[in-house]
Order: C-alpha cells, then structure tokens, then sequence
C-alpha cells in the first residue's frame, strides 16, 4: 500500500512497511506479509520481503514486563523509532498499527508530516459510482450524528466491557469507540491461553453461536491472543450496548464454567431473585444454605433474593453461600436453580440441557414454560407434584396452607365497598346476618380458607366431592361450617347465595376442571367476590384470567374478580419460611445425587415434570396435550 504511494511522489526507493506481532490485517499476499500470526502467514510463505514487526502495545501482555502505562508507552515509541533507524527511515513506506486484537491504544510516531500525504491513481476507488456511495455515506454520518454518538457512547461501551472482569475467563478490554475488544484466558492467575481443543469446543463452538443464539453477533479470534471482537452499529445507544453486554455476561458466564469445569455440577445450587410481578418470597433461608454447606454443596444466592423476606446477604454469606451479582452468572454456575415460582420469559434464556429446575411449574397453568424447558431439555421438577408414598403433596401443602388462609382475608378485603365490593362484613354485627362463605373444595386450600372463615364468624359452606374428606371437617369444626357433597346443582345453588367465593379445587399436575359456570357467575349478587386460588393450575371459574399483585382484580358480569397466581408472595416472610421448611430435605437430595435422585423409588419421582426433552408426567402431558412416549 505505502511503496506505490511513495513511487508516484518521486521516494521509490520507500518500500519497507512495519507492523505490530501478531497483529491481523488480511489474506492477500501484500497483507499476509505484515500480519504477524503464523496460523495465517505458514501456508503461503515464502511471503514477499521488505516487511518487519515491533511489539504489540498491549497492557495486559506487555513486551516490557514490569513496564505500564506511560513508562510501557515511551519504551514502545522508542522501540519503534530504533526499529526505524535501523531499517533506514529513507526505505520506510508505511507503519500499520492494527489497534484492538493484540493492542490496546493507538500511539503516534514521530514521523515527519510529508508522510501524511496520499496520493493514487486511477482505481476502483476512484470510480464515480464509489465517490457517489461515499458521499452518500458521509451525508448519513451527519445527518445521523454518527461521530457524535460514538464520542459519547463509545467510552460507557468500554467501560460496560471493563465490568465484565469479574467473570473468570475475562481478564483485559482494549479498543476505542464502538470498536472494542475482550482478551478471555483459560488460568486468570498464569493468563494461560487455551488449549486446541478449547479453541474447538468453548470458544468458536459456544461463544459465538450462543451469542448468535440470544440475538447478538460477536466474533470469537483465536488465532493469537483470544479476543471476542465487538463492532455494533455506530448509531447504537445506551440501551443496545447494555443488551450486547448483558448477553456476553451470560455467554461467557457460562463458557467459563464449561471451560474450567467449574460449578456445573449438581452439587451447587443456585437461588435467583424472583422475578414474577411481586413475588417476594426467595427459595432458600440461610438454615437452608448452612444445612446444604454440611453436606459438600456449595450454594450460590443473588445479591439482594432475600430482601424481602427479611434476609440479608450479610446472613446467607454468615451461613456460608457465595453471594452473586447478577441472575446469569447463579444460572450459568449453577447445576441446580432453585426457584419459587415458574421461570418468566426473560429467564428461558438461562434454559440449558444440563440444567436440573426445582420449582413450582404448574406446566399446565403455563404451556410455555413447558415450551422453553422441553426446547432446552431442562430436567424440571415441580413442587406441586412431589408425591409422599401416603399419597400427600409435601411441598404444595405449605404454600396451600397459606394461599387459603389468606383468600378468606383477601375476600373480606374486596368485599369493602371502598375496594368494589357489596359493603358486606363477613362477621356481621348483633342483629346483621353474617357474610356468607362458599369453598370449593376441602383440601389444604379450601379447609383453611374454611377454618379462618369461621373465625372470622361468617356463614361458612364448604364443597368436597371426597365424603370421607368432608366427613374430617365436620369433626374437625363439630359442625360450625356446613359440608355439601359437590354436585352440579348443589354448586350453582350455593354459588348464588354467596357473599364471597373461594375457588380450591386441585387435580395434582393436571387443569384444573371448571366447576363454576359462566351462568352461574351471571347468577351471583352484585359485587360479591370470587376469589379463585385454583388460577395456577387455570383455574376453577369459567369467567376466571390470571390478575397479578399489582392489578389484582377485575369486574365482570359485575362480580369482583381475584386470580393473583402467587398469593403468598404478599407475606413473604411466613412463606419462605413455611416453603423452605418443606423443601429442603429434597433439595439436599437432589444436590447430593442430582436427577439420579427422582428415581421410581423416592417421592422426587412424581415431582420430575420435563426430563430429555420429553413431558415425563402422565397428569401433565395428559393437560398439555402432549405424550410421555416423546
């Protein structure tokens, strides 16, 4: 490039040209000759003279050890003007400094301003069509404020990047503007470089498709120190930069746990910070995290998970859990994610085969989450189908307990006529005939919500289709609230008397079956409540949708509407510790023999829901749709 220049201004005898190590700059027979990796110059040497190299000015590998910074900076300058006197300054065409591969800044010799001259021929370059494209590109960069942009977003960009060093493959970030590179090493402590067959795997075979994967496009170039290269558009904006960020965390998150093997066990558990719209509850108490550490499993909390059950991270780190930052890193390390509730969409990207998912899932209630963990072949086992060989549901019975406690409180609640409701006082006054309370169902939901009914002395009227079940009630509250047997016509009847509703009805891992009909919601006294805690399983109203904490009712046919999917999370504190209490014996199991755990013989058999990219649960592929056979 530099010696015709030089031969059309009259200096023909310029014809040497410099460059840094290992630096990159092309195929071409010309440019194979100043780039200096050896994977690309071997196949074609010999390579055409007249070309040599000076070291690269990269910080993080310095060719003065012991040198930085400016004095780093000074040694190279005076490197280069050495190289150059040597080779004779009158025979020196052109000094290429490739900036970001194997270098961190751009340094400016001292040459003389004659060399800043250009000159050419007639080219390509030169063509009319070409100076019209170049035009064009120029009034775009100005119209766009393409330079201004990168003036100001190009540094957050870096320093985005520099946050990224806590991850423990990546260890240096060098570049400018939009035009940045990250150097990954396999030892952070010796900065090995990474071995053949980790170049293959990792890095070309995970990074960049993974990257590709979650939308983004990195190039991932091994060819001498491994650096992922990144050039997003000029005109991006904070928001595009932290999204390509965001990702390359996760990304190399989880390349650095392939490639030292670190932490993918299922032995370590992981606990996120819930996501679900007001879910406070956090799947692990520090007794949990102390209990596991007994036992060899590491345990991994986001920073911040436990806030709102009252648990600092001051207290999961006293009992010995490793406290992260951020959500991708616990799903990346860990081999097991512990959860409360179901995965949200922006939590399906975590989603990897050698996952194990313990969590309520409630596949039916949620078909997508079934998407996601079948397309990921997630092992996913749910606490809702944990099955004890009495044939009871332990780790739903906790969270039921609660979710039917506070139904009753819930409904009273909205039957205020400040909150929408008909102005009725469950208890009722001396000389007021009492609200009156219908469940359906006489399970752990439907007996509590009965039981706090009746304390709170309303008309209490209980529905069971299981007699013997309806028969403990009655014993249990010596007839204080009146047992039905379930039946059509015994439901809509009871149904239009009521003052408050209380959906209860629970097939385990299955829909669960309307049992109040559009009719009979028509049916009901204006601005009575329904109150449907059956809603994570799809519920048990005709007219009945999902509502959430923040919007937690809606009216129609002018009775009030509540379908929160995760009552408990509005007391967080008594949950998480009634959840844990349940949980973790089978989540200890689970650590020590990972989904081996779930065999035919332990009650983590009827909670395995998704297992090889297959529904494995008779009840919940049966409410998918789907078969067990694949």
């Amino acid at each position: 490039a530099g010696a015709p220049v030089h031969r059309v201004t009259g200096q023909p005898g310029r014809y040497k040209v410099t460059s840094r190590a290992t630096a990159s700059h092309g195929v071409t027979l010309g440019a194979l000759a100043i780039t200096g990796l050896p994977a690309l110059r071997e196949p074609f040497e010999p390579l055409p003279s007249g070309f040599f190299e000076v070291p690269n000015t990269n910080q993080y590998r310095p060719a003065f050890p012991g040198l930085s910074g400016e004095q780093l900076t000074d040694a190279l300058v005076a490197t280069l003007g050495q190289t150059i006197l040597t080779e004779g300054p009158e025979a020196v065409a052109a000094v290429f400094m490739e900036p970001i591969q194997n270098g961190d800044r751009l340094i400016e010799p001292f040459l003389a301003d004659e060399s800043l001259a250009f000159a050419h021929g007639i080219t390509f370059g030169g063509h009319p069509v070409s100076c019209a494209v170049g035009l064009a590109n120029l009034g775009v960069t100005e119209r766009e404020h393409v330079v201004e942009n990168v003036a100001v977003n190009g540094p957050y960009f870096g320093e985005l990047l520099a946050g990224l060093r806590g991850i423990p493959i990546m260890r240096d970030t060098r570049g400018d503007g939009c035009f940045r590179a990250i150097e990954i090493v396999r030892d952070p402590e010796t900065k090995e470089r990474f071995s053949p067959a980790d170049t293959e795997r990792p890095l070309r075979g995970t990074i960049a498709p993974r990257m590709f994967e979650l939308g983004h496009i990195a190039r991932v170039d091994d060819r001498g120190d491994p650096v992922i290269q990144f050039a997003p558009p000029l005109i991006a904006g904070r928001d595009e930069l932290e999204q390509i960020v965001d990702t390359m965390r996760t990304v190399l998150t989880e390349a650095s746990a392939q490639i030292q093997g670190e932490s993918m066990s299922p032995l370590t558990v992981g606990v996120p910070t819930e996501i679900k719209d007001n879910e406070n509850r956090v799947a692990i108490t520090p007794d949990g995290v102390r209990e596991l550490n007994q036992h060899g499993v590491d345990v991994l909390v986001q920073a911040g998970a436990g806030a709102h059950s009252s648990i600092t991270d001051e207290e999961y780190a006293a009992a010995g859990a490793k406290i992260v930052a951020d959500a991708a890193e616990v799903w990346a390390r860990s081999g097991i994610v512990c959860k409360v509730k179901e995965p949200q969409a922006s939590e399906y990207g975590f989603f990897r085969k050698e996952l194990v998912l313990f969590t309520y899932l409630h596949l039916a209630a949620y078909p997508e989450v079934a998407t996601a963990l079948l397309d990921h072949e997630v092992t996913g086992i749910a606490y809702e189908t944990v099955l004890a060989p009495d044939g009871s549901l332990p780790l739903l019975a906790p969270m039921s307990e609660v979710a039917g406690r506070m139904a009753t409180q819930i409904g009273a609640h909205f039957l205020e006529r400040a909150h929408g409701g008909r102005g009725v006082l469950l208890g009722g006054a001396p000389g007021v005939r009492p609200g009156r309370v219908v469940v359906l169902g006489a399970g752990n939901v439907g007996w509590n919500a009965a039981w706090i009914a009746a304390g709170m002395e309303a008309e209490v009227v209980i529905l069971d289709k299981n007699l013997d079940r309806l028969r403990w009630v009655d014993q249990i509250h010596q007839g204080r609230i009146l047992t039905l047997a379930s039946n059509r016509g015994a439901v809509e009847r009871a149904v239009a008397e009521a003052d408050l509703v209380i959906g209860a009805v629970l097939l385990a891992g299955g829909r669960a079956p309307t049992i109040v009909t559009e009719d009979m919601v028509v049916g009901m006294k204006e601005r009575s409540v329904i109150v449907d805690v059956a809603i994570d399983q799809g519920g048990c109203v005709a007219t009945i949708h999902e509502t959430t904490h923040s919007e937690p009712t809606y009216v129609m046919h002018d009775v009030v509407h509540y379908a929160v999917g995760n009552i408990p999370g509005a007391v967080p504190h008594t949950s998480t510790y009634a959840l844990t209490n349940a949980t973790l014996p089978y989540l200890l199991e689970l650590a020590l023999n990972g989904p081996d755990a779930a065999n035919s013989e332990s009650a983590l058999a009827g909670g395995l829901n998704t297992h090889g990219g297959r529904v494995v649960h008779a009840t919940v592929a049966h409410a998918l749709g789907l078969s067990t056979a694949g």
